[in-house]
């Protein structure tokens, strides 16, 4: 047996598909389990030095971002397609190396839909070579296919409808996991098959982190830590968390007792959320130029980094807004819930739907309401011991479910 994860989107470490990725290797490297990861071919030096690691694909999804109507941009993501096609059959079936074992598993932990297609297209052709060896697909359903735009919606369903189909050939080798409730009752309508929920596997964490870690984080001088975690972003309210730190940032009083992080990465995203996330990172940079209590962090963050930050923030903001957040997951709700530290999240999502569920309905604000953000932060922030008092009441039931262990033995043991 030998479990391959084949991941387009691990180019960087950083990020989701490096700290999943990396945590279930070592989880089947502890077991014995020999495993590849085949990650993109532009990865960086630091993936290039995981000794699992091959870098062999490629993506279509990012340059969407940049489509326009012009038949060069639908030639070029036609030629994506084609490639990504290429690329992941070459990789499973092309070569010795990559060859699949008896009873492996092909592991697909992150995928957006037209990488799905792509792989179920290979799959339809290659099916007898894929049954020979016994092998089976496992696929993790992260992404919702609802989004803000019904027209967009529909295609999407279309599309998950169609890659299912294309799977068919393979159908009793395919396995469909998701790690959020939500997403199950979605997809299981969609498809009109078993979809299984799997934990996320962050703990335990993959480091020993310690306050020395971190160096590129300002002197904390006793104040409460507030931050804003992870790219900037459109779609998960960068821009609301800087505007709710402009309202709060000239209070005098909160200028002594909260000191505001944002990491600044800008990621790709459609030309007029993209407009809307620089007007707010300039923002963002008078602000920390003016106010001695607004710090940031530039860039993409290490994995020591990223833990560290988290760490050292008593105060998490998460103001998602995006219409695919309502039933998606995000990590980083969980790693500050097992950290003991205080999440402010958005209504209308998965992680107030999580929270809710914990009694913690308290730390939900009204999604895209700015001044209910900085409401919420002011309060969260002054009361902030009897907050961390109700995290830790749901910690270690979180600590007993998101475990990697628990994701791998259904992985290995279907």
């Amino acid at each position: 047996m030998r479990v391959i994860i084949l991941d387009p989107f691990l180019k960087n470490a950083s990020g989701h598909c490096y700290f999943y990725d990396i945590t279930v290797l070592n989880e089947l490297r502890k077991r014995g389990i020999p495993v590849l990861i085949l990650g993109n071919q532009d990865a960086d030096s630091k993936c290039l030095q995981i000794k699992e690691f091959i870098p062999c694909l490629t993506e279509v999804t990012f340059s969407l971002f940049a489509a326009t109507a012009s038949v060069n941009k639908i030639l070029s993501i036609w030629k994506k397609f084609s490639s990504c096609i290429k690329h992941i059959e070459q990789s499973l079936f092309g070569n010795g190396q990559f060859l699949l074992q008896e009873e492996g598993v092909i592991f697909v932990p992150t995928v957006y839909i037209f990488e799905q297609l792509c792989l179920a297209w290979v799959l339809f052709f290659r099916h007898r070579d894929f049954e020979k060896k016994k092998t089976r697909l496992s696929i993790v359903l992260r992404f919702s296919f609802s989004r803000n735009s019904k027209a967009l919606t529909i295609l999407l369903r279309i599309f998950y409808k169609l890659a299912d189909l294309l799977l068919c050939r393979v159908k009793n080798r395919v396995n469909y996991f998701t790690d959020s409730q939500l997403l199950k009752k979605e997809y299981e309508k969609l498809l009109t098959k078993a979809v299984e929920v799997l934990p996320i596997p962050v703990f335990p964490f993959p480091l020993n982190i310690g306050k020395a870690a971190i160096e590129r984080i300002p002197a904390l001088n006793d104040k409460t830590v507030v931050s804003y975690v992870g790219g900037a972003r459109f779609n998960k309210g960068f821009d609301i968390f800087v505007e709710a730190v402009e309202r709060l940032s000239m209070d005098d009083e909160i200028k002594q007792r909260i000191l505001f992080i944002s990491q600044l990465d800008i990621h790709p995203q459609t030309l007029q959320d993209r407009e809307a996330v620089s007007k707010a990172a300039q923002k963002l940079k008078s602000l920390s130029g003016e106010v001695d209590n607004v710090k940031i962090i530039y860039g993409v963050l290490s994995e020591a980094d990223y833990y560290g930050l988290l760490q050292q923030s008593h105060i998490i903001v998460l103001p998602y807004r995006d219409e695919a957040y309502k039933t998606a997951t995000a990590n980083i709700l969980v790693e500050a819930i097992l950290l003991g530290r205080v999440p402010l999240v958005s209504s209308n999502t998965w992680m107030a739907y999580e929270l809710s569920k914990c009694g913690l309905g308290d730390l939900v604000f009204k999604v895209g309401d700015v001044e209910g953000l900085a409401g919420k932060i002011k309060e969260a922030a002054f009361g902030y011991s009897g907050y961390q008092s109700k995290i830790n009441d749901v910690r270690k039931d979180w600590e007993s479910l998101h475990s990697v262990k628990n994701l791998v033995d259904s992985l290995v043991n279907p």
